[in-house]
């Protein structure tokens, strides 16, 4: 049996923890392996500086006791078995008996071969219910973006690696915080955009790095390199194929190089995941219309995988269909189009989600957007409130109820700017869908607090007006994501200014998640919880941001990243909640 015996030693260096879990590791056999994991903080948050014990759990292994923080000491690690997947949790705490939590983080999963000759694994800790810009591993250099960027995609491979693909930048004089172009409908306008992004990066949770996509010994991506989109593009959509092991960047608002002409986009590029290249753009056929701003989601059928795309917008005579229609799509230069049907509620910049019913079925919601009718040259512009509903198994679009008119739809009317999560049923609430905030009217004036909670099941409201199921702050164009334990963060956005007459951006932050009953701070027994939105008044990002982006990590953490706070945002930051 070949396993390991580690130490856990810790040091401070620059500026930040830098704490090696070494490994004098030495396994039953000749072979001399070792296991470092680096923990480190951002030295902004001053975190470490109220560190007194350190719990340490490793998946598969044990919770090891409560051991006293002393930077250079020693701590003996439970041994370690040989090609076994584990995860290594550090948390930091504020006593000396492990209590007060401070911060924590957690390291990506992996797992050591007999081959190995050694394995690093990087722990980033975030403070508890705050957020840090991540640093760069044995350095003082904190870690972002190469580009500012907003309308990117952020894509999560099967590692945990979030891949970063595209996006815009829009014209100083429309960002300038004195200009009088209102941002947040900005980014719409094509005359508004300086540079239409064609690069890839990859942010890797394990380091806590951003790496730029180019060819071995380049810093920057040149407009021929196979790392590079054949097409620059923006406000498209994004999947990961896991059958290819390649990423779909689906529609957008395109160009060739800066200067040249910006257009609705059909094509499909492919992303080759292993040789971190883009395939040629022949290699997968065009959409039955240019999309802007559409969803796109992956559909499995046995060994066949296809893309779901729905709805999104252009500029030519086509806007109409390409807003009511929905396309399947196989990863294949020929016959690729599956099928192309109508439906029932004409969107775009809506949202998507997948869920199981009760039965175990599987549907795909498409809900709010905005869409357009045209009534000679006359054009009229409204939000979504009917919801569609993809049936999986079957491959088309959910007819109305019986004696209905339509689907169910939205208590509130449409929305735009909204964000929508699945969470499963539990022991004690449903299987649910979550709308949250956004705006009611296309121009984004109208702000809506409402969260509505749907049945997974058939998009009946669960919750009424009546109610008051609202965030703690309305906001829209914000950025959410669900957590591991079921729970709702949500951040930034475009909130009421205080005479409530203008929108201006937020850092703030709350959490969707089950409210115990208590008495005088102490919970009461037996007593059911509520699900409510609770503003955590110590969570706010470090920069007010809107159209940004966020997205749950496999380490435990949420990363955010880009979006606008009136200038280009290129800010990155990473929380525990």
């Amino acid at each position: 049996m070949n396993r390991l015996n580690c130490t856990f030693s810790v040091r401070v260096g620059w500026l930040a923890l830098f704490a090696a879990l070494t490994a004098g590791c030495e396994a039953d056999t000749a072979l001399d392996s070792k296991v470092e994991l680096y923990v480190y903080a951002n030295p902004l948050t001053g975190e470490q500086v109220g560190w007194q014990s350190v719990s340490i759990n490793i998946d598969g292994v044990g919770i090891m006791p409560c051991q006293q923080y002393v930077p250079g000491g020693n701590i003996a690690l439970p041994e370690i078995p040989y090609n076994q997947s584990f995860r290594v949790r550090v948390e930091m705490y504020g006593t000396p008996t492990c209590e007060n939590l401070v911060s924590r983080g957690s390291s990506v999963e992996v797992s050591l071969l007999e081959s190995d000759p050694g394995l690093q694994l990087f722990v980033f800790t975030a403070p508890v219910g705050r957020f840090a810009q991540p640093i760069i591993p044995n350095t003082s250099q904190q870690s972002f973006p190469f580009y500012p960027r907003v309308g990117a995609t952020m894509t999560e491979l099967p590692d945990g690696r979030i891949v970063i693909i595209g996006g815009v930048r829009l014209k100083t004089e429309v960002t300038d915080v004195h200009s009088t172009e209102n941002p947040n409908r900005a980014w719409l306008n094509t005359d508004n955009f300086a540079e239409i992004l064609d690069t890839v990066e990859i942010f890797d949770p394990a380091t806590g790095v951003f790496e730029l996509v180019t060819l071995p010994g380049k810093v920057v991506a040149d407009e021929v390199d196979p790392q590079t989109l054949f097409y620059r593009r923006a406000f498209h959509a994004a999947v990961y194929l896991e059958s290819k092991n390649q990423i779909a960047v689906i529609g957008g608002w395109t160009q060739t190089t800066v200067g040249q002409p910006i257009q609705a986009s059909a094509s499909i590029e492919l992303f080759d995941v292993a040789n971190r290249q883009f395939l040629t753009d022949a290699a997968v056929g065009a959409l039955g219309y240019p999309r802007v701003m559409p969803q796109a989601d992956t559909l499995r059928y046995g060994d066949v995988e296809l893309i779901l795309v729905t709805g999104g917008t252009n500029d030519t005579t086509d806007a109409q269909s390409a807003q009511s229609t929905f396309e399947v799509i196989e990863a294949i230069p020929q016959n690729h189009i599956k099928e192309l049907g109508s439906m029932i509620g004409p969107r775009y910049g809506h949202k998507t989600v997948q869920v199981t019913t009760s039965l175990g079925t599987p549907y795909i919601y498409m809900i709010g957007g905005q869409y357009e009718t045209v009534n000679g040259d006359v054009v009229t512009a409204a939000t979504q409130p009917l919801i569609d509903i993809f049936d999986v198994n079957n491959g088309f679009i959910v007819a109305p109820p019986q004696n209905a008119q339509a689907p169910a739809g939205l208590e509130t009317s449409g929305r735009v700017g909204h964000t929508v999560h699945f969470t499963p049923a539990t022991e004690t609430l449903p299987a649910s869908i979550y709308v949250i905030g956004g705006f009611r009217d296309v121009g984004r004036t109208e702000v809506v607090s409402r969260i509505e909670v749907l049945s997974a099941d058939n998009g009946s409201p669960r919750t009424t007006a009546a109610q008051n199921f609202n965030l703690a702050v309305a906001r829209g164009d914000h950025a959410s994501a669900l957590l591991p334990d079921g729970r709702i963060l949500i951040s930034g956005g475009l909130v009421p200014d205080q005479a409530g007459v203008d929108r201006v951006a937020t850092a703030s932050t709350e959490i969707i998640g089950p409210v115990y009953p208590s008495a005088g701070g102490v919970p009461i027994e037996g007593g059911v919880p509520s699900v409510q939105a609770t503003e955590l008044a110590q969570a706010a990002m470090t920069e007010a941001r809107f159209g940004l982006n966020m997205i749950a990590l496999s380490n435990e953490q949420v990363l955010v990243s880009g979006g606008l706070r009136k200038v280009g945002s290129s800010l990155t930051e990473v929380t525990n909640l």
